[in-house]
C-alpha cells in the first residue's frame, strides 16, 4: 500500500475512534478584491505568490473574494458576486473597523491589512503557522451535472461555521473599461462559489460548479464566529 493510501486509512480508523488527524501548519489568506480597483492588482499578483507555496514551517490556502461595490465605475467584475462583499462587510463589522476597502487581506480570520503589503502577510502568515489547523475529511466526492457531491467529517473544536467555497486556480481576461481600463488582469484561487453553514459534525453536501472549463478546487474551513479565528481546513482539487 502507497504511503498516501496508509495515510487515508489511519484518518478513517482515527476518525471512527473519536481522534484528530495530525493538525498541520496552515495559513488561510482571504483577498477581498476587484478588477475596477486600481490598487487591486499588485495584491491580486502577492497572492498568487504565497498560494500553495510550501516550506517546511507550512503551506498557504488563498481565497480571491471579488466583492461588487467597484461595479459602478465603469466595468463589471465577472468574477464579483454581493456574497462576497457580504463577507467582507460582515468581517467589518466584527472587527470594528471604521470602513471597508480594497485590497484587503485577512489571514486565519485575526488579522487584516491592505492586500499588497507584502511584509505583513508575511508577517501574519508566519504567525498563523504556529496555530496548527485540523484537517476536515472529505470523501465519496463526485463531479457531475454541474455540480459536486461530497461528504465532509470534522473533529470537535471551537467551530460554529462551516465555509464551503468552489475557487478557480486560476482565471485571466481583459478589462476594456474603468480604473484597469486596457490592461489584462491574472488572478488565482477566485471564489466563484461561496456558502457557510452552521456548523455540523458530520453531512453530505451538494454544490453548484460554474461553467469553465479552468481547473477548480473545493476548500472548506471551520470558523469560531466569536473570536473568527479559523480552526480547521481541507482542500481538494475537483
Amino acid at each position: 500500500m502507497s504511503v498516501c493510501g496508509i495515510m487515508k486509512w489511519i484518518s478513517i480508523v482515527c476518525l471512527f475512534l473519536g481522534m484528530s488527524v495530525q493538525a498541520q501548519p496552515i495559513a488561510v489568506v482571504e483577498l477581498f478584491t476587484s478588477q475596477g480597483c486600481s490598487s487591486c492588482p499588485s495584491a491580486d499578483k502577492l497572492l498568487q505568490e504565497v498560494v500553495g507555496n510550501k516550506s517546511e514551517k507550512g503551506r498557504v490556502i488563498g481565497l480571491s473574494f471579488h466583492v461588487e461595490y467597484w461595479n459602478r465605475l465603469g466595468w463589471k467584475d465577472p468574477y464579483s458576486d454581493q456574497k462576497y462583499t457580504d463577507r467582507q462587510r460582515w468581517y467589518a463589522r466584527e472587527m470594528r473597523l471604521s470602513s471597508m476597502y480594497t485590497p484587503q487581506m485577512i489571514v486565519d480570520g485575526r488579522e487584516e491589512f491592505v492586500g499588497s503589503n507584502r511584509s505583513r502577510l508575511k508577517s501574519a502568515v508566519l504567525k498563523s503557522f504556529e496555530n496548527e489547523k485540523e484537517s476536515i475529511m472529505i470523501s465519496n466526492l463526485k463531479v457531475e451535472s454541474g455540480q459536486v457531491t461530497f461528504k465532509f467529517d470534522c473533529f470537535e473544536g471551537n467551530h460554529d461555521v462551516i465555509n464551503f467555497a468552489i475557487v478557480q486556480k486560476q482565471a485571466s481576461n481583459y478589462v476594456p473599461r474603468g480604473e484597469n481600463r486596457s490592461r489584462t488582469l491574472t488572478h488565482s484561487n477566485v471564489v466563484r462559489y461561496f456558502q457557510s453553514i452552521p456548523f455540523q459534525k458530520s453531512s453530505y453536501m451538494t454544490l453548484p460548479l460554474p461553467d469553465t472549463d479552468e481547473d477548480l478546487m473545493l476548500i472548506i474551513y471551520t470558523q469560531d464566529t466569536s473570536t473568527l479565528a479559523l480552526e480547521a481546513v481541507s482542500e481538494v482539487k475537483l
